[in-house]
C-alpha cells in the first residue's frame, strides 16, 4: 500500500520497525520497501536495502531487481542501474520488459545509444517482448546519440511490428531528424501524426517549425504554427524563434515583424 502511494519515507520506517520488534522480513518485504523508495526518488536508501539483503542472504528476486534498477534510473545514476542489470543477467535471472526497458531508460539518460541498442537487440533473441516504452527509450537515446538513422528504423520497426506509437515516440523521432537537419524526413513524420491520430504537444510543434527553418519553408512554418494556434498547443520563444527566423530568412519581414509582436504580447 505504501509503495502504491510513493511513502516512502512511511514504508522505510514500518521496515525498521519490523526489525526492532524482531520480525523476520523476507525478499517480498524487502522488494516492496525497495519499490516505494524508486516511487519516491530515493534511490540511495534503495540501494541501502538491496545490499542489505545480500548480507542477510536473501535471494535477490526479479521483482527486487526490477525496483532497484528502476530507482537508479529514475534518479538519473544510469551507470548503477546498467551495473545492476549485469549483475542481475550474471545471476541467471530471466529479465523481463519492464526490467529491459529501465536499463534502456538508463542508456538514454547515459546518451549510451550503442548499448541501448545492444539490449534492444538482446531483447528480440531472448523472446522478451519490447513495447512503446522500450522503443521510445530507445529512440530517444539515438536521438541524445545524433544517430537519426538508427532512430528511424526504430520508428519504422514499431510501425512494422503494429506497436503503439504515441506522443512521446514521435517527439524523439521528428527531433531526431530536426537535430541533424534530416528537415525532409522530419515533416514526413509530422504529417504522420494525423494518420495515427496522437496528441501533439509544444515540442512535436516545435522540432517540425525548426524543420521548416533549415529549409526555408516560411509558408509550411506559418502553417503549422496555426495548427498549434488553433489547437490551442502552448508555444514559447524556441517556437517563435523559429517561426520568425524562417520569415527573415525568405525576406518575409513584414511577417517576421508580425510574429515578433505576437510573442510580446504573448510574454514568451
Amino acid at each position: 500500500a505504501c509503495a502504491k502511494a510513493a511513502m516512502w519515507a512511511k514504508a522505510v520506517h514500518l521496515f525498521g520497525v519490523m526489525g526492532q520488534r524482531k520480525v523476520e522480513s523476507n525478499v517480498f518485504t524487502f522488494s516492496a520497501t525497495i519499490g516505494a523508495c524508486d516511487k519516491g526518488g530515493e534511490w540511495v536508501k534503495a540501494l541501502w536495502l538491496f545490499s542489505v539483503m545480500a548480507q542477510e542472504m536473501l535471494e535477490q528476486d526479479a521483482t527486487a531487481f526490477n525496483a532497484i534498477i528502476s530507482a537508479c534510473e529514475k534518479s538519473g545514476q544510469w551507470q548503477e542501474a546498467l551495473q545492476l542489470f549485469g549483475v542481475m543477467l550474471e545471476s541467471n535471472l530471466k529479465s523481463n520488459t519492464i526490467i529491459c526497458s529501465s536499463a534502456i531508460s538508463a542508456c538514454e539518460t547515459g546518451r549510451q545509444w550503442e548499448k541501448a541498442l545492444q539490449l534492444l537487440a538482446a531483447m528480440g533473441s531472448d523472446s522478451v517482448e519490447a513495447n512503446t516504452i522500450t522503443f521510445n527509450a530507445a529512440i530517444s537515446a539515438c536521438d541524445k546519440g545524433g544517430k537519426w538513422e538508427k532512430a528511424l528504423q526504430i520508428f519504422h520497426d514499431m510501425v512494422q511490428n503494429s506497436v503503439e506509437i504515441n506522443t512521446i515516440t514521435f517527439n524523439a523521432a521528428i527531433s531526431s531528424c530536426e537535430k541533424s537537419n534530416e528537415w525532409e524526413n522530419a515533416l514526413h513524420l509530422f504529417n504522420m501524426t494525423a494518420q495515427c491520430i496522437v496528441e501533439l504537444d509544444t515540442i512535436t510543434y516545435s522540432a517540425a517549425i525548426k524543420s521548416c527553418e533549415v529549409c526555408n519553408e516560411w509558408e509550411k512554418s506559418l502553417q503549422i504554427f496555426g495548427m498549434m494556434m488553433q489547437n490551442k498547443v502552448e508555444s514559447n520563444i524556441i517556437v517563435f524563434n523559429a517561426v520568425v527566423s524562417a520569415c527573415e530568412k525568405s525576406a518575409e519581414w513584414e511577417v517576421a515583424l508580425h510574429l515578433f509582436g505576437m510573442a510580446t504580447k504573448s510574454k514568451v
